[in-house]
C-alpha cells in the first residue's frame, strides 16, 4: 500500500511540475522578462543562410496589443536576419497568434519580400542585442546547435545567464 501511495504522490508532483506556468517548452530559451512582455529565442532555428545568421524570436505579451487595426494577439514570432560581426539585424517575417507561445490561430502575418534588408545595429543593452549575442554564440558552437545545449532541470526555464555548453 505504501508503494502505491508513493507512486501516486510522485505522479501528482510530476503533473503539477509539468503544469507550471513559467515552464518553457523546448526549443525556446527565455531571454528576458519585462512587465509587458517576455522574449524567447528558438535555438533550433539558429543557422547560417548565405551571409546572414537567421533565427526565430517569440514575444509573449501580458496585454493584447493592437496595431494598424489588427485583431488582438497574445504572442508574436519574428524571423530575424543578422550579422554577428557588424551587430546588424532586421526582421524578415512575423506571425501574430491569439494564444501565448506562438500557439492558437494566427491573427496576422507578413513577410517582407524586398530584395534589400534594412539592417540596423542592435542597440547595446537592448533585448535585440541580448538575443543576437545568444544566437551568435550558438552559431559558433557548430552546425548542430540543438544537440549542443546541455540537458537542464525542468525546475526552471533556461535564461540568458545560463551557460549554453
Amino acid at each position: 500500500m505504501n508503494a502505491l501511495r508513493h507512486a501516486t504522490l510522485l505522479c501528482w508532483i510530476g503533473a503539477a511540475h509539468a503544469a507550471q506556468p513559467d515552464a518553457v517548452p523546448e526549443p525556446w530559451i527565455r531571454v528576458r522578462s519585462e512587465p509587458s512582455a517576455t522574449y524567447y529565442l528558438d535555438r533550433g532555428t539558429v543557422r547560417m543562410q548565405g551571409a546572414y545568421l537567421t533565427y526565430w524570436i517569440l514575444v509573449n505579451f501580458e496585454y493584447d496589443p493592437r496595431f494598424d487595426g489588427a485583431e488582438p494577439y497574445k504572442s508574436a514570432r519574428l524571423l530575424r536576419y543578422a550579422h554577428c560581426t557588424t551587430r546588424e539585424q532586421d526582421t524578415k517575417s512575423f506571425v501574430q497568434h491569439h494564444a501565448p507561445m506562438g500557439q492558437g490561430e494566427p491573427t496576422d502575418s507578413l513577410t517582407f519580400d524586398d530584395a534589400t534588408l534594412r539592417m540596423e545595429v542592435a542597440e547595446p543593452g537592448s533585448v535585440g542585442a541580448q538575443i543576437l549575442d545568444i544566437a551568435c554564440s550558438l552559431a559558433q558552437t557548430g552546425a548542430d546547435m540543438t544537440l549542443r545545449a546541455q540537458p537542464r532541470s525542468r525546475a526552471r526555464p533556461r535564461t540568458a545567464e545560463d551557460p549554453l555548453e
